[in-house]
């Protein structure tokens, strides 16, 4: 029971933040990881309805970032430098039930 409620702390801790971001206007985002090295193009499935609240490229980033650390064990995940035409990554297309499961652990 503490530890669920700990995940949904976190949870409500990094929706906001990933929603309160900036304006951009990529749909598709190249992300690194480390630890285990990866490389990945990253999308958000439901990145349409996202976009219509707040700015959707910057979510979509925001949201790949962290599904893609948890999902993959990688230590940490950041945008890659460069444009997104120059990404080699596996293509990976998320959805916000990815992002949910990944912290709540389900």
């Amino acid at each position: 029971m503490r530890a669920q409620r700990a995940r949904l702390t976190i949870l409500a801790a990094v929706i906001p933040a990933a929603l309160s971001s900036a304006p951009s206007s990529a749909a598709e985002v190249c992300i690194t990881c480390t630890t285990p090295d990866a490389i990945y193009k990253c999308s958000l499935k439901d990145e349409k309805k996202i976009a219509k609240l707040v700015d959707g490229s910057e979510v979509t980033q925001r949201v790949c970032e962290k599904v893609l650390a948890k999902l993959g064990s990688h230590k940490k995940c950041t945008l890659a430098p460069g444009a997104i035409e120059s990404c080699t990554g596996t293509a990976r297309v998320l959805s916000m039930g990815d992002f949910m499961s990944a912290f709540l652990g389900n």
